[in-house]
């Protein structure tokens, strides 16, 4: 599954696998969600880079989690609220905040965004996965 082709009907987060609090969102993820068909791959590896490039070319920021969708990507508070319906409840009534306009969402996201690395430290290695999920992580 190590092919954009294959991984298209699957939803995807693309994260900063340096990032201790984009790595505590998938592990919260992982731990949360209802069906497990979610997909994971970090922002530097082939799969991200091969789907960003053949897909979604002119997209380059690093600073957002992305999750690519029924085709479409999405980044920032869109992503999370979208990742949110997958999970168990009460977490998919965080999509209701999709409603609100995604410029005042975002203006907080970019906020937390920018401030990452000084609020929640950065990691010297990739996540690592535990064996029981290791097939939902691609390279």
């Amino acid at each position: 599954m190590s092919q954009p082709e294959n991984i298209l009907y699957f939803p995807l987060v693309i994260f900063d696998s340096g990032c201790n609090l984009c790595n505590a969102f998938v592990k919260f993820i992982l731990k949360n969600e209802k069906e497990n068909l979610i997909r994971f791959a970090a922002r530097n590896s082939p799969v991200a880079n091969t789907l960003l490039s053949q897909k979604h070319s002119g997209f380059a920021s690093e600073d957002t989690i992305l999750f690519y969708e029924n085709k479409k990507l999405y980044t920032r508070s869109t992503a999370v609220l979208r990742i949110c319906r997958y999970l168990r409840s009460p977490y998919p009534l965080f999509s209701l905040l999709l409603i609100i306009p995604s410029f005042i969402r975002d203006f907080f996201y970019k906020i937390i965004s920018s401030n990452r690395y000084k609020w929640f430290g950065k990691s010297e290695s990739c996540l690592l996965p535990q064996s029981e999920y290791k097939d939902r992580f691609l390279q």
